[in-house]
């Protein structure tokens, strides 16, 4: 996780709470709705694929 908040600057316009928050109910969601989820709160299409990559390997 550490790796997606220093390839991908978007993470640092989160709060660490609003991050922390988005973690965790990330764990019930797959990797396409995870990035479909961050595409919709502003992520290019490829930035939301590798982070929902790096949240679902982490689950």
């Amino acid at each position: 996780m550490g790796l997606a908040l220093i390839k991908y600057p978007i993470w640092q316009n989160l709060s660490f709470y609003q991050l922390f928050l988005f973690i965790q109910r990330s764990q019930n969601m797959d990797t396409l709705n995870i990035s479909k989820t961050l595409q919709a709160a502003g992520f290019e299409r490829k930035q939301a694929e590798a982070v929902a990559k790096i949240i679902n390997e982490r689950n």
